[in-house]
């Protein structure tokens, strides 16, 4: 049994030996608001645990957003709050789909597919999303409010999202799949005071996104011992090869904006970069 804690939420999670078929977990949730502990769950077990089976099955469940561009799909990589749910409803809002905010799924061919999930906002949505902000049923804005509350209270402490379907935004959804075309990879950099746009190749694309995949099993790593160690790296393995075929010969690039700008002027700049094909 693994336990943890973060901030006011708390977690017991019994994992499955690494060799099961199926995987399964036995997960106990505890603390308030209990949305916040499912959430943290949710990223630090079940979803390393989904990509585990996906990629057992050819596919990747790869930390990112996927945005229709043109007949294909823009691929968005980041970490954790550099925007990629954000952009999602700005683009949904302006009449695009989204296929998924923080989780997708790539196949060898390139072929990216709807992950089902529904949209994590958070309180600042109405500065850097104001137009979907905007498209909220008012229940839907009241929470955001409370909780943008809850965090200034707190002083940062409690930050729990809300969800919200993506048909609320934008009804016509598009179920996939959609060829990669383009890839993205945003980041906010204490390193520069503008807007940077720089060239990758394929070789540092495919080890950006297998870091956001370590990262994203960490809490995994640390609470599976050895045996999970081991079947880790074979699913990695496996993951760097379907990275290497799907995203061969699909332009990327790499859109760097300073750390120290405010998120509504960070998001403008990523999201008209967004908008131009280098």
């Amino acid at each position: 049994m693994v336990f943890g804690r973060h901030k006011t939420a708390s977690w017991a999670v019994r994992l499955p030996a690494p060799n099961a078929d199926p995987l399964r977990a036995t997960i106990r949730v505890g603390g308030w608001p209990a949305s916040f502990g499912l959430s943290l769950v949710q990223g630090y077990f079940v979803e390393p645990l989904l990509s585990i089976a996906a990629a057992r099955t050819g596919h990747v469940l790869l930390p990112s957003a996927a945005i229709a561009d043109g007949g294909g799909a823009l691929l968005i990589l980041g970490r954790s709050r550099s925007g990629k749910s954000s952009l999602s409803a700005r683009a949904l809002s302006s009449g695009r789909h989204v296929l998924g905010d923080d989780q997708i799924l790539l196949d060898g061919s390139g072929r990216c597919w709807l992950f089902p999930r529904r949209l994590r906002f958070y309180s600042d949505l109405s500065r850097t999303a104001p137009e979907a902000f905007s498209r909220l049923a008012l229940s839907t804005r009241a929470g955001l409010r409370l909780r943008g509350l809850a965090r200034r209270l707190s002083r940062g402490y409690v930050s729990p999202p809300v969800r919200v379907a993506p048909s609320v935004l934008n009804s016509d959804v598009v179920l996939g799949p959609l060829e990669v075309e383009r890839v993205a990879i945003v980041e906010r950099s204490r390193t520069t005071d503008h807007v940077a746009r720089v060239r990758c190749d394929l070789e540092s694309t495919v080890a950006y996104a297998l870091e956001l995949l370590d990262e994203q099993r960490v809490k995994l790593v640390m609470g599976g011992g050895a045996a999970w160690a081991g079947a880790l790296n074979e699913v990695r393995s496996r993951e760097e090869l379907l990275l290497r075929q799907a995203l061969a010969g699909v332009s990327a690039e790499l859109l760097r904006v300073p750390a120290d700008w405010e998120a509504p002027r960070a998001l403008d700049a990523l999201f008209e970069l967004l908008e131009t094909v280098a």
